[in-house]
Formats: structure tokens, C-alpha cells, sequence
């Protein structure tokens, strides 16, 4: 049987709503999924708030090298990037080219309090046949 091939693409909310225990949550379900990546996957993080980043300028092969990176990167993130705009952050993503051979998840770490969901739930609808969308709720709210 073929490994399962995939691009994963973690996108962390670190707008102010993430503040406390919403944060924690999210750095330790960052890095259940990132011990969870399957062999010969590809992946990159990227955080969001008014503004956002990747950890890497393209997805890049998980090894150890690049799961200490990233390991080492989720422990810094916080809720300091002001308001929650996932739609650019988005919109960057599903903009890159297809890796040719494997799926691209993204999976969006959130408390949910995102502003345009409508346009965002458009724009993830336009890009669903070549991307699949996970969100993962943490927090109260």
C-alpha cells in the first residue's frame, strides 16, 4: 500500500480573542497534529491575526530537522496579532501551486470569533476541490 502523501498547512489564530488558555490550547494541538504527520508529508505553519506569516516561504518536507523548527516556532506564538482576518492568510494560501502528488489539508486552529466568515466560507467553497478545510474550535467561545 502507497503512504498516504499529503501537504498539511496549519493556519494558528493569534489575534487578541486567543489570549489565555485559547493560545495554550492551540500550541498543544499544534503540536499533537505536528507528531502526527505521516512519512513523506509536507507541511508549513502559518499565524494570523491583522497580519500574518508563515513559519516557512513554502511547505517543506517533514524531517527532524524541519519538526524541531517548527516545534521550536509553536512555542513562541501568542495572541498579539490584534484582530482575527483569516481571509488574506487564506486567500495566500490556496494561491500556491499544488505539490504535485499530495493533498493539501489545511487545518485552521481557531476560537472562532472571525470577522467576513461569509467571504471566507465563499472563498474556501471556490478552492475545495483542491483543497480540503479542517477547523478545529478551542476555547470557550
Amino acid at each position: 500500500m502507497k503512504d498516504h502523501q499529503v501537504e498539511a498547512v496549519f493556519l494558528v489564530d493569534c489575534s487578541g480573542s486567543m489570549h489565555g488558555q485559547s493560545i495554550n490550547l492551540a500550541k498543544e494541538a499544534l503540536q499533537v497534529f505536528l507528531h502526527s504527520l505521516p512519512v513523506n508529508s509536507f507541511f508549513n505553519i502559518f499565524i494570523f491575526g491583522s497580519s500574518f506569516q508563515s513559519l516557512f516561504p513554502q511547505s517543506r518536507k517533514y524531517d527532524d530537522d524541519s519538526l524541531k523548527d517548527a516545534k521550536d516556532s509553536a512555542a513562541g506564538i501568542s495572541a498579539n496579532l490584534g484582530g482575527t482576518e483569516i481571509y488574506q492568510p487564506l486567500q495566500n494560501i490556496f494561491q500556491k501551486p499544488l505539490m504535485s502528488g499530495h493533498a493539501r489539508q489545511v487545518f485552521v486552529l481557531t476560537d472562532g470569533q472571525v470577522s467576513n466568515s461569509s467571504a471566507c466560507i465563499d472563498l474556501v467553497r471556490k478552492n475545495s476541490l483542491s483543497n480540503r478545510v479542517f477547523t478545529l474550535g478551542i476555547g470557550a467561545s
